[in-house]
């Protein structure tokens, strides 16, 4: 199967006014983040150009071997195998003539992002040498080493069990429940001849040894040869003929193309010729030959030709044809696209309508759509597309929504009904959606970075300036601010919201970024004197509240349920009349993490009872209990993960969170909302107002001016 596929990642102390913090290297966090997925295993069912159905014996698979690469900042290194297992079930697959044959819970040493390899009829093939993160470490196996490594030969015609293979990448290995395709490495070929007593086939010129996931034909080019011939009878042959798949070996010549010997009668009289395949021949077809004889020569049609055929096109953002878009505008990334196909040809995008506001076009391997203006027309908007190539096409529809009306309304501040670029509201019926995540953002950057997919990554040069950045589609990888070129900390300090014109902030107008003396009004000030951590039941007061720069400061109470309610209980201007009650959850919902903040008004008399932590924490889980929920103010968050400054890879998706705020630390480090991963150690599982280098990437949820 021809396939173009998205492989669907230091101390400072402050001094002054700004609070003492310490920055961690959270890429450990997941090291220490056990997490099982359910792995199915389905065959599949029928052959690709034809859409002819495979042979029972076809479908056979009597072993098979699984390897589970975890994406890392070193690339994906190999974390699970799983070798000489035996398929144990026989289930149909509805809609397709697929079945699943193996079904396992995994457990796995982390989570996030997982590339799952499996071979199926694994006779023949070769692996280098292995070994997972577990085992060693420093020397785990990377995946293009296996790749470049896993080798398959033959020496005679294919047979019953055929090899296979099949391939995914998944987001999150935390209860999910992925399925991998396994296809047949071989193109099969029926031979029709009128006329002729055919007595044998020798393929000629063919693969014997070639390296299957490799892509890259030039580094490891195939071995070429020919294998003994099969003995066959009569003038048609079928479910006997099998061709190594090795894409990009053959060319227009006749002397490098794969062939067949093919030896016979033809009204009484001998035969032996030599017939050439079609450029090129695909894995998992069912090809059908006519032979046909005449002038004592040999000459053959292949059927399917190129020119018709299926055309396949998925994306992460594709559902039913249909992919819906936020207002915002996205001119370098938008939502990609891939094709699968077993036609030869360039793809053809046409737009079915003269909208300005998308483009669509051929970026590699890719389709990439991108709406290349806001849309701040009050409605929604619909286009549609057409993906062709030769006879066979695919309409694409899309729709931009509008500027978010709905807001949520917390206290002083209204909160955009979700994250810039999210097209589902923050709600908890969404909250668990990658569609909740929106844009990611290099702090002081307008540059919208999806929140799925591979980025074009650079080193941001010395010179780079500000202007440079805007129009640049590159994530800068760096070590801790892409902006080189001298701004002053002062400047810095509002950087994103006074930079003028179209370069300015990314919210649209009447909005902007929550200052760091915003989010205080919603999570803990910092987690210095342990306010912000989960580990314990305890009570805390905290005395340096600023919610306004240069403004008074106020006290706070804080009151933790402890690691097992993963509650937070405060009372925000601790003994004055505009006191009120806060409560922080991080929530597990099918294994994805999100953050709940409810708020109660209160006065100069709220308080939580009690004379220690345990009757405190109770007192505070009584009045969220038994408040007048017409009273009760929620705002909502999703564990987006960060795009890593050092590697531009999207990481810990579903189990932390990270938001920026607007305002900056120092001349590297910049404000955000966060909560990371639930552990038991008590350093690591906290929320507070915490400070991050520039260059990470990470989402922006815009308050009302």
């Amino acid at each position: 199967m021809k396939s173009r596929f998205l492989t669907i990642l230091t101390a400072l102390a402050f001094t002054a006014c700004y609070p003492d913090y310490v920055d961690i290297n959270t890429s450990a966090i997941a090291s220490q983040q056990e997490s099982m997925m359910t792995l199915d295993v389905r065959v599949s069912g029928s052959m690709i150009s034809t859409k002819s159905y495979a042979g029972a014996d076809e479908m056979k698979v009597d072993d098979m071997d699984i390897f589970i690469f975890a994406s890392t900042e070193k690339g994906y290194l190999l974390e699970w195998t799983g070798k000489g297992l035996n398929p144990d079930l026989s289930e149909n697959i509805a809609g397709s003539r697929d079945k699943k044959i193996w079904s396992q819970d995994i457990t796995l040493p982390t989570s996030g992002s997982k590339r799952i390899v499996v071979i199926g009829n694994t006779a023949g093939a070769e692996y280098p040498a292995l070994k997972t993160t577990t085992e060693a470490p420093d020397g785990a196996t990377d995946y293009n080493t296996f790749a470049e490594g896993l080798r398959l030969s033959i020496n005679s015609m294919p047979s019953i069990p055929l090899f296979m293979m099949g391939q995914t990448d998944i987001a999150s290995s935390v209860g999910t429940k992925p399925f991998v395709t396994l296809a047949r490495q071989f193109a099969k070929v029926d031979i029709k001849a009128s006329g002729l007593d055919l007595k044998s086939v020798q393929m000629m010129n063919t693969a014997t040894e070639c390296w299957p996931l490799v892509k890259d034909f030039d580094k490891k080019p195939a071995t070429m040869g020919q294998i003994p011939a099969v003995q066959v009878s009569g003038s048609e042959v079928k479910d006997k003929i099998y061709l190594l798949y090795t894409p990009g070996i053959q060319s227009e010549t006749a002397d490098s193309r794969a062939a067949f010997k093919i030896s016979g009668t033809a009204s009484g009289q001998a035969f032996e010729d030599i017939v050439y395949c079609p450029n090129p021949v695909m894995a998992d077809y069912n090809y059908v030959m006519t032979l046909y004889h005449s002038g004592g020569k040999l000459s053959a049609d292949f059927t399917p030709d190129w020119s018709s055929g299926t055309l396949t096109v998925q994306g992460v953002k594709l559902l039913n044809g249909q992919m819906t878009f936020p207002y915002l505008s996205d001119k370098f990334y938008g939502y990609e696209l891939t094709w699968t196909t077993e036609m030869t040809g360039p793809i053809v995008l046409t737009k079915n309508g003269e909208e300005s506001w998308y483009n669509v076009f051929v970026d590699g391997s890719l389709i990439r759509v991108c709406c290349v203006e806001d849309n701040f027309t009050g409605a929604e908007r619909s286009a549609t597309f057409t993906v062709s190539l030769g006879k066979s096409s695919v309409e694409i529809s899309l729709t931009q929504q509008s500027v978010p009306t709905q807001t949520v309304k917390f206290g002083d501040l209204e909160f955009m009904d979700r994250n810039l670029g999210a097209t589902l509201p923050s709600f908890e019926e969404n909250i668990i959606s990658s569609e909740s995540y929106g844009y990611y953002y290099q702090w002081g950057r307008n540059v919208p970075f999806p929140n799925v997919g591979t980025l074009e990554l650079d080193q941001a040069p010395d010179a780079l300036t500000y202007e440079q950045a805007m129009n640049s589609r590159k994530f800068y990888t760096v070590d801790k601010v892409w902006l080189r070129s001298g701004v002053s900390y002062a400047k810095l300090e509002t950087f994103w919201k006074d930079v003028s014109g179209s370069y300015g902030e990314p919210c649209p107008e009447g909005w902007h970024i929550p200052s760091y003396y915003e989010i205080q009004q919603i999570i803990p000030y910092k987690n210095s004197t342990g306010i912000g951590n989960f580990n314990s039941v305890g009570t805390k007061l905290n005395p340096d509240e600023i919610f306004e720069k240069g403004g008074p400061s106020y006290d706070g109470l804080y009151v933790t349920a402890g690691m097992e309610k993963a509650a937070i209980y405060a009372v925000k201007k601790y003994k004055t009349n505009e006191a009120y009650y806060l409560r922080m959850q991080r929530i597990l919902k099918n294994n994805i993490a999100y953050l709940k903040i409810d708020r109660l008004p209160g006065d100069e008399n709220s308080d939580f009872a009690g004379e220690d932590a345990a009757s405190r924490l109770a007192s505070a889980e009584q009045i969220f209990a038994t408040a007048d929920a017409s009273k009760m103010e929620t705002l909502c968050f999703p564990a987006t993960g960060y795009i890593g400054l050092s590697n531009g890879q999207h990481s810990f998706q579903g189990q932390a969170l990270y938001m920026w705020a607007s305002s900056a630390w120092s001349d590297v480090y910049a404000s955000t909302i966060y909560f990371d991963n639930f552990s038991t150690d008590s350093n690591n599982s906290r929320i507070y107002s915490r400070a991050n280098n520039f260059a990470h990437g990470m989402p922006v949820r815009c308050i009302k001016d």
